[in-house]
């Protein structure tokens, strides 16, 4: 057990409030939706090491929330020209438009996270599907993108997820704008947002075939993609190194498993467990998110101490509405008194009592923060906020939600 917290935890088994706030209902909404892409290629993580540098195009890692007027593309067809956002806003000027940034901290065990910016919230009436598209870089065009858009709202205006979108190497499309001969390539030999001299096509998008040399396409030549090691310099004048080696980028490989598409609504089981405050020892919190997703609430339990310095521990409890809005759930927090250990009279003898309020913000995972901490009572003298830590793992089978990356920070559209 943790140093910092050395006390076990138990949740107060009597929350006479428990049934009002279960019985609440919630109305559907415009709500905050965390989106987040896990690159699953299993690359290294060694700094000294630095496989495919821009696994993505610099500039092209798109998504966006909108009426389902408009597709990326149609496998067939040419693709369209112009700027993929500015079609969208033609299509629907009502998108709301995003794109992924790369989470710095967290090439964690090989998988790099990209979660969705900028902070937005969704409209069920104007927002009702999701389309995605990411650039392979360095490429001459292939790309993976949805052709038909997501539905991540129902008729009736509630959220379909949580959605978890596997991405296959087989999935992967050719763009048919340039010939593949793997010559001037953008990440490779210049920056993304220059084309170079690379050689025009008027091809209709098509599944690509594979890199020059790859198992699906092992007789095209020259291969100067997968192998490739060296230094370039961006487009911030910056060397990046690179190594493409073929396990981690012949996507033609069988069951090639790219990455991961998640989109969540506000809080979720994810977070349930137990945490500690690394400032303040021996307290901490529990948390259970609970209930279907139009109805979500979360029970939270404080272990701390009276003011008096006694010593004297004390539980602190709530339950809330989180619904499908928010990274966030507003607290009316009780203390209880008056029982007697496994008494079965304690339900009448038990009394409780309003203790005040504050705010839980769900970060990501790992790590929540109270805040907006404000007892009835002028004698307990309540930091502004306090960071809790994971002190227990993460639920079975919930990994595949939280990621790597602290999107509570930046719910999107």
């Amino acid at each position: 057990m943790n140093t910092y917290f050395r006390t076990s935890f138990m949740l107060l088994a009597f929350l006479p409030w428990l049934g009002d706030a279960a019985a609440q209902t919630s109305t559907v909404s415009a709500q905050n939706l965390i989106v987040e892409f896990e690159d699953l290629r299993n690359l290294p993580s060694s700094e000294d090491n630095p496989v495919l540098f821009y696994g993505f195009g610099d500039d092209s890692k798109f998504f966006a929330f909108h009426d389902g007027s408009h597709r990326i593309y149609r496998e067939g067809e040419p693709f369209p020209a112009g700027s993929i956002g500015d079609r969208f806003l033609q299509a629907d000027p009502d998108a709301r438009i995003g794109r992924f940034v790369a989470d710095g901290n967290t090439l964690n065990g090989g998988n790099q996270y990209w979660y969705g910016m900028p902070a937005h919230t969704a409209e069920p009436d104007k927002h009702r599907y999701l389309s995605y598209y990411f650039s392979l870089c360095p490429s001459d065009d292939a790309f993976i993108a949805n052709e038909v858009p997501i539905e991540i709202f129902d008729e009736n205006g509630n959220f379909t997820g949580p959605l978890i979108i596997e991405i296959y190497g087989s999935e992967v499309m050719d763009a048919g704008r340039f010939e593949n001969n793997e010559t001037d390539l953008p990440c490779l030999d210049h920056s993304y947002r220059f084309d170079g001299n690379r050689i025009p096509t008027d091809e209709p998008v098509h599944r690509h075939p594979g890199f020059n040399g790859s198992q699906g396409n092992p007789d095209a030549t020259p291969v100067r993609i997968l192998g490739a090691q060296g230094e370039y310099m961006n487009h911030n004048n910056q060397p990046r190194q690179y190594d493409y080696k073929p396990e981690y980028n012949d996507f033609t490989r069988p069951d090639f498993l790219i990455g991961r598409l998640r989109v969540v609504s506000g809080p979720h089981g994810g977070f349930n467990g137990t945490y500690y405050s690394p400032r303040f020892d021996g307290e901490g919190v529990t948390i259970e998110v609970f209930g279907d997703w139009e109805n979500r609430r979360a029970s939270f339990a404080w272990y701390t101490y009276l003011p008096d310095g006694s010593g004297q521990p004390i539980f602190l409890t709530g339950v809330a509405p989180v619904g499908q809005a928010g990274t966030s759930a507003e607290f009316t927090l009780y203390s209880a008194h008056g029982g007697i250990f496994a008494s079965p009279e304690n339900p009448e003898r038990v009394e409780t009592t309003l203790w005040g309020t504050a705010r839980l913000l769900f970060i990501d995972c790992q790590q929540v923060r109270l805040d907006r901490i404000v007892p009835e009572d002028p004698a307990w003298e309540a930091p502004d906020s306090i960071q809790l830590l994971r002190l227990t793992p993460l639920p079975t089978g919930m990994e595949r939600y939280c990621g790597g990356a602290v999107v509570g920070l930046a719910p999107v559209f």
